[in-house]
């Protein structure tokens, strides 16, 4: 049995190709040079162009290095596959040979007759939905016990709870598992299934639009879900809009190749870690709780929308490579944007009422000090009250469970705790630390400080949550430790 995703349409690596560049003011001829393309893992798609290379002309003359600019441009593979590359960019070097790159790439059978590269349907798959689904797929294995066991039936039962479906404001959303199975061969028999979210749009989105509408925010709740990096292994986009054939419409299906896919299926095999070791479990299972994963998606993007810098810093927290220093920094550059982003109001009146009454001492002053005394008060009395990172961290806690107060406190048994013991809050030595490491006063290895990051990822993790709207119980589940 081949070991990859059922709708797998092209493994990756080079194909050669021909392109079609349509005319553009800068270039009104129709050019169909032939050429390759790079279809990788993770990657840009880019491409090498030989012989009728787009480029532009001024005055008559050819000037390198330039670019030519493609919002969409269409090609054909060696195995008759349509390829269609979006955002393409050529760099030709000479008029008969340059380079190729876009920002995604979609490979399929017929999918250049798609109207405008609009499509109704979208499948993926990403790392960590075993666990985000909450039921397996079987319910129920039965093995003959009875000897010999050649005389007895083996048999499986599958598990509906399995399937979650929904409908919000037109958008279908089905998470189910795909099954393959090794029916016909008598020596060996298998059963595979491979978790898919299936979605489906009344009105025809881009690759770009389900991309950054629905496929994102997806492998983003499911990092928030599991506490670990996780990524799409399959896109695929489905049409039947405008491609016909002799039977009548017909269902085109479009393989997405671009950045933060990484072209590696996977099928289910119930282990509670991943790859790397790590445990893999989920504070959100949607066959557990009353969750709405439209309204999920949908709340995910509206905080993306707004100015709370939170999700972005915490993204960049959660790099799996990232040291251990930078991982402290970022998490805590991220609680302080949180905390600004939530109480920018309330800061602002406290400002306020802070410069009126300073305001007011420094004019009661004017006649008990000297002018040069009153302007050195000035100066160094802050127009804003005084803040630091220990009062935002247990402001911004005081949202969270009583359970976050508590994995606070036990930090105080590290081993990092020990070189400040003179401070007796937690949180001011989380001040202090931060200031040492930005300001480059200390230096810590990366097992001394890993404790630290774990609970500041805890914490970071029930606060998305909590962004989120998801259940008091959730975030709880989210500050225990499971490493």
């Amino acid at each position: 049995m081949k070991d990859s995703f059922v709708e797998l349409i092209l493994d990756t690596g080079d194909y050669m190709c021909q392109w079609e560049f349509p005319s553009s003011p800068s270039d009104p001829t129709v050019r169909e040079p032939f050429g390759s393309i790079t279809l990788g893992a993770r990657i840009l798609p880019l491409g090498h162009i030989y012989g009728d290379v787009p480029h532009r002309r001024m005055d008559g003359t050819v000037s390198f290095p330039q670019t030519v600019e493609y919002p969409v441009v269409f090609g054909r593979l060696q195995n008759n596959m349509d390829i269609v590359l979006v955002d393409a960019i050529v760099e030709p070097f000479m008029t008969d040979s340059g380079f190729l790159r876009g920002s995604r790439a979609m490979v399929g059978l017929g999918i250049r007759e798609v109207p405008d590269q609009l499509y109704s349907r979208c499948r993926v798959q990403v790392t960590g939905l075993d666990p985000f689904f909450g039921q397996p797929p079987l319910r129920e294995t039965v093995t003959p016990r009875n000897s010999p066991f050649i005389d007895g039936a083996f048999s499986v039962r599958g598990n509906p709870a399995s399937t979650h479906v929904w409908n919000d404001d037109g958008i279908g959303i089905r998470c189910s598992y795909d099954m393959q199975a090794d029916g016909l061969n008598f020596y060996h028999h298998e059963l595979r299934f491979f978790p898919v979210v299936t979605l489906n749009s009344p009105e025809p989105l881009s690759v770009d639009g389900w991309l950054d509408e629905w496929v994102s925010p997806l492998v983003w709740l499911t990092t928030l879900a599991t506490g670990q990096v996780q990524e799409a292994t399959y896109v695929g986009l489905k049409s039947t809009s405008g491609v016909t054939s002799s039977q009548g419409a017909t269902e085109v299906t479009a393989q997405v190749f671009g950045p933060w896919i990484s072209q590696a299926p996977y099928a289910s095999t119930g282990r509670r870690v991943d790859e790397l070791g790590r445990p893999l479990e989920s504070v959100i299972s949607l066959a557990e709780s009353s969750l709405s994963l439209p309204s999920l998606i949908r709340q995910s993007k509206a905080i993306e929308a707004t100015s709370n810098p939170f999700p972005e810093l915490y993204r960049l927290a959660l790099i799996p490579d990232l040291p251990e220093r930078a991982r402290f920094l970022y998490l805590l550059q991220a609680f302080e944007g949180l905390h600004g982003f939530e109480n920018d109001a309330q800061d602002e009146a406290d400002a306020e009422t802070h410069r009126a009454r300073r305001s007011a001492i420094l004019n009661g002053l004017a006649g008990a000090l000297e002018r040069e005394d009153i302007q050195y008060v000035r100066e160094t009395w802050p127009s804003r009250p005084p803040s630091n990172l220990a009062r935002v961290l247990a402001k911004l806690n005081v949202a969270l469970p009583a359970a976050a107060a508590s994995a606070v406190e036990s930090l105080r048994t590290t081993e990092l705790a020990r070189a400040y013991p003179s401070e007796t809050s937690v949180y001011e030595m989380l001040r202090l630390i931060r200031n040492d490491l930005a300001h480059g006063r200390r230096s810590y290895s990366d097992s001394v400080l890993v404790p630290w990051n774990r609970l500041l990822d805890r914490l970071a993790r029930a606060h998305m949550l909590r962004l989120l709207r998801c259940p008091q119980s959730m975030v709880e589940d989210a500050l225990v430790a499971t490493d």
